[in-house]
């Protein structure tokens, strides 16, 4: 659309809003922020297998009794459910930052579905086998993912620009 001065101007981000700019449910925001849990938890699981493995090889070679071997998951495991701490606190932030009228518990259930999915996941690829070892997993899974993700969605709702407020650089 041509400005007063005849040339085309973009759209600013951030701007005004539009009157008909239509508001999306609160529901299509926890699924987003469960995408986006899943989507940053992988490549973290990763990189805090990897991780964990070398800390457990180096903690082994030192301590070569059997009782160090038992808890030489301890570390693996640990950096794994902290880096789905860190991926729901993230998916949290951004169901809180980025609704348009975020509820309370909206990241809390966007940390619940994401858990959710990853255990689906997991139970296709029969790695929830004991079945009370799945479900061990699934609920350790769900105690990390409601806290974390509340948190961040606090935290993501403390950051929302107001529309009153001024920016200095």
């Amino acid at each position: 659309m041509p400005g007063p001065d005849g040339k085309k101007h973009l759209p600013v981000l951030g701007g005004a809003k539009a009157e008909d700019t239509v508001a999306h449910s609160p529901w299509i925001w926890v699924l987003y922020g469960s995408i986006v849990i899943v989507s940053v938890w992988v490549p973290l699981a990763l990189f805090a297998l990897y991780l964990g493995r070398r800390v457990t090889s180096q903690w082994v070679a030192n301590n070569p009794s059997s009782q160090s071997q038992l808890l030489s998951v301890v570390p693996t495991t640990a950096l794994v459910m902290l880096s789905f701490a860190a991926a729901c606190a993230l998916g949290g932030v951004v169901v809180g930052r980025f609704a348009e009228h975020p509820r309370r518990w909206d990241a809390a259930l966007s940390g619940t579905l994401g858990a959710l999915i990853v255990v689906f996941f997991a139970a296709l690829g029969n790695a929830l086998r004991p079945p009370l070892a799945g479900l061990c997993i699934a609920l350790s899974l769900l105690m990390i993912a409601c806290p974390s993700a509340a948190l961040g969605g606090r935290w993501g709702r403390r950051r929302r620009q107001h529309p009153n407020a001024t920016f200095v650089d």
